[in-house]
């Protein structure tokens, strides 16, 4: 994270804008993983903006059986 966001404190951030930090700091083809508390399902985050911005996008749950092992394929892909 401070590799990316070097004067950032998100311990600090009271909220921010994700589709604005994905859409202007994280590269097209960057893999993003967004975690979340246990049973908190944040993918909200994700597919708001993936619709106002009419973007690709693959959501793969992590915390399934079979996740992981589709998560390498889909960023072998490039999908």
């Amino acid at each position: 994270m401070s590799t990316t966001f070097p004067n950032t404190n998100f311990l600090e951030e009271r909220s921010y804008g994700f589709g604005a930090i994905v859409t202007t700091k994280i590269l097209p083809l960057t893999p993003i993983c967004l975690c979340s508390v246990p049973g908190y399902n944040a993918s909200y985050l994700v597919q708001s903006p993936v619709a106002s911005t009419n973007s690709p996008c693959t959501s793969i749950s992590m915390g399934s059986q079979e996740g992981y092992g589709v998560s390498v394929q889909a960023i072998s892909t490039g999908i």
